[in-house]
């Protein structure tokens, strides 16, 4: 699995692995189904659509959570704001980790067996925490790389880079 270029306004964003925003998009979508969906503006709707289609393997190869598409107006962007904060809360509940098993269990539901990925090793909750921290970021226009790589704890990174 590759990895894919989040982006957002002017191409500015972050390189990510597709098996961490699988992942990500599975507590995204948790936080979605907790508000209205149907009340959401359409953008809103089509990022979850996304999220939905990452975390169930369909997206495999082209995985992305599309904000330069679906997010057109500072609306749109401050309410994905309040979900990417409830996706915070979410994913710390799962403690300092998600556990092997959690992570297994999300692959399990995956559409296809050959989309699904098994995981050996946890994943820190503090590495997701500061993805959405950039998604925010980037959504409140803070955010200025547009060659951002994230690597997360325990998974390898080069030496130049500090992981998240």
């Amino acid at each position: 699995m590759g990895d894919t270029k989040i982006e957002y306004k002017g191409k500015k964003g972050f390189w990510i692995a597709e098996a961490f925003i699988e992942i990500l998009s599975h507590y995204i979508c948790k936080a979605f189904e907790q508000k209205d969906i149907s009340a959401m503006p359409e953008g809103l709707k089509e990022i979850y659509e996304d999220c939905i289609d990452n975390r169930s393997g369909a997206s495999i190869g082209i995985v992305n959570i599309s904000l330069d598409r679906y997010i057109t107006n500072d609306e749109d962007a401050l309410l994905l704001v309040e979900v990417l904060e409830d996706t915070k809360k979410i994913i710390l509940a799962e403690g300092d980790e998600v556990s092997v098993k959690e992570l297994n269990k999300i692959e399990d539901a995956k559409v296809d067996e050959s989309f699904k990925i098994y995981w050996n090793t946890p994943v820190k909750t503090s590495s997701f925490v500061g993805t959405l921290d950039i998604m925010q970021k980037m959504l409140k226009g803070e955010w200025e790389s547009t060659n951002h790589g994230v690597w997360f704890k325990g998974f390898g990174h080069p030496k130049t880079v500090d992981p998240i």
